[in-house]
């Protein structure tokens, strides 16, 4: 998901390749709203750096591997 005015794609994204949404997402309070709403993420989406301290977990609580990149975004698959 990108916001705000782009020149295209980062590099190595496309956009055939993103997850898409299962369905529309209906505005709900909560993070819990959200999980129902987050497509399949496959293991070949890319990955960013690993950053000593990164607070450890992805924006649902799941932990980030210590040994290799996380996934790009707030939500590791």
């Amino acid at each position: 998901l990108f916001a705000g005015r782009h020149e295209g794609l980062p590099a190595g994204v496309s956009e055939s390749a993103a997850p898409k949404f299962p369905a529309p997402v209906k505005p709900a309070p909560g993070v819990e709203a959200l999980k129902s709403s987050l497509p399949p993420i496959p293991p070949s989406f890319p990955r960013g750096k690993v950053i000593s301290d990164n607070g450890g977990r992805d924006f649902f609580g799941k932990p980030l591997p210590r040994d290799k990149p996380p996934a790009i975004g707030a939500v590791e698959p």
